[in-house]
């Protein structure tokens, strides 16, 4: 088993919180939703739009809250990422393979995921429809 998984039953057992990572979500949503329009339009004025959509896509994957002692910059591991090269390219097989089908699921495991309608711009992805089983989307004021 997992030692995070472990450590944060061993958490919401001891405190008898469901999720003690509620506010730091909220606030990372919070600044996703904020960010979300810049990003849509650098997806929507690049080259290859489905690259840095994905790229995108990779950056609020790598951030992560849950990581004790630190406190991630989320504008700059974005900057970050769309300026590096992907460590396993697979990317044009992946391309590839979105013009092959007519849905995707796209699993979202952090918070600031969830704005993945990003995808919505690319002109490859305009056939496909996207679900998303988790986290339900909520407005932030």
């Amino acid at each position: 088993m997992e030692l995070g998984y472990l450590a944060q039953r061993v958490v919401r057992e001891i405190t008898d919180c469901h999720d003690p990572y509620s506010t730091i979500k909220e606030e990372s949503n919070a600044q996703a939703l904020r960010l979300y329009p810049q990003l849509k339009e650098i997806v929507a004025v690049a080259e290859d739009p489905l690259q840095i959509a994905t790229k995108i896509a990779i950056a609020g994957n790598i951030i992560d809250f849950g990581v004790p002692e630190v406190n991630p910059d989320v504008e700059a591991t974005i900057d970050r990422v769309l300026q590096s090269p992907f460590a396993v390219d697979h990317y044009e097989l992946f391309a590839d393979r979105l013009t092959q089908v007519s849905t995707v699921l796209y699993l979202a495991d952090n918070a600031g995921e969830i704005v993945p309608s990003i995808f919505s711009s690319p002109s490859r992805m305009n056939h496909l429809s996207m679900m998303r089983l988790w986290p339900t989307p909520r407005s932030v004021a």
